[in-house]
């Protein structure tokens, strides 16, 4: 079967040509246009020259979005003169340009989240959306939920009422309008998710199994670290607290309210929801509860653990049982 080179695709093109920078395998323009001469993509492409115009090119990119130092300003275009072509320019990565290599995000997505965290820190008015649709418009994040036709005007009222949450509204008419739907909507499945929907009432209403929910959630997962880890480099530290505790929130499906039970070992959001719901809402609700109470809501041995990793280390012996409940199985005798 024929088969065509990765480097073909800009994304992948660019994201080498930060890595080899960023590692220190290549240090000028020459090394890294001999490096590229060398692989079958070359070999596909056949120009040479025109191949090494395009990583050229791509450099510059990477200069304007701050990814490698700009050792010299020039006025950019797409012409590139012989002379540019003869200079061995030295390349060095800028440290944001080093951890988005380490962070193995293709350096568009990374120049996005650096321009969306600048609009967020200026907003007035955030929620989870304002994130959520975020990382939903990376690329990485592809393919994302499909818009049905009868889904249009519940999808547009939804980015009505909205719309101050949103880093951007395309009009309806822009070529990009139907990817903007796309992560919307996807937005608000992460939202749900957040809301403690179940996977039945995701599949349901969205079509995503539960293995989909899975490979979704860890690729969110990586693209709000990833945006944490660059707000932490652009100093941007207001935001960093809230995308780590997004980040969390997503990792269990659950809303803010249950994040201070979730710092137990052995409770998940089924057993949080139900903790909270009668009133024991932090680790001091748990330490001020009874052992028996407590069995009787989580069972017996996953309380035990619980007390004892809030230093109340008790035994069996600590539950009571209820007036009104039998203790052990009842024979025969009992009935004289």
């Amino acid at each position: 079967e024929d088969i065509t080179s990765k480097l073909a695709s800009e994304p992948i093109m660019r994201t080498y040509i930060l890595s080899l920078i960023a590692s220190g395998f290549v240090n000028d323009i020459k090394s890294l246009e001999e490096f590229f001469s060398k692989t079958f993509y070359a070999k596909q492409y056949g120009n040479i020259k025109k191949l090494n115009s395009i990583i050229r090119k791509m450099i510059d990119q990477l200069k304007e979005w701050e990814f490698i130092k700009d050792n010299k300003s020039e006025e950019k275009s797409d012409f590139v003169s012989a002379l540019k072509l003869s200079f061995n320019e030295k390349l060095e990565t800028s440290s944001l340009g080093k951890r988005v290599s380490e962070l193995y995000l293709d350096p568009y997505t990374a120049h996005y989240i650096v321009e969306s965290l600048r609009i967020i820190q200026k907003k007035e008015k955030l929620n989870d959306l304002t994130y959520l649709q975020m990382f939903c418009s990376c690329l990485e994040l592809r393919p994302l939920l499909r818009v049905k036709t009868a889904e249009f005007d519940s999808m547009s009222d939804f980015i009505n009422e909205n719309s101050e949450y949103f880093l951007e509204i395309l009009e309806q008419f822009d070529d990009e309008y139907d990817d903007f739907l796309k992560s919307v909507k996807t937005a608000r499945f992460f939202m749900e998710w957040l809301d403690e929907k179940d996977e039945e009432y995701l599949l349901e209403k969205y079509d995503v199994r539960p293995g989909e929910i899975n490979a979704k959630k860890d690729i969110a997962d990586w693209l709000l670290y990833s945006s944490s880890e660059i707000a932490r480099l652009l100093k941007i530290h207001s935001l960093i607290k809230e995308l780590n505790k997004i980040r969390f929130r997503l990792q269990y499906g659950v809303k803010e309210e249950l994040i201070p039970l979730l710092q137990l070992r052995n409770i998940g959001r089924v057993r949080a929801r139900i903790l909270f719901n009668n009133n024991l809402k932090d680790i001091a609700d748990i330490k001020r509860i009874d052992l028996s109470s407590l069995s009787h809501l989580i069972g017996k041995s996953v309380a035990l653990d619980v007390k004892k990793q809030v230093g109340q280390d008790l035994s069996e012996e600590k539950i009571k049982v209820k007036e009104n409940k039998r203790k052990g199985q009842i024979g025969l005798n009992d009935y004289k």
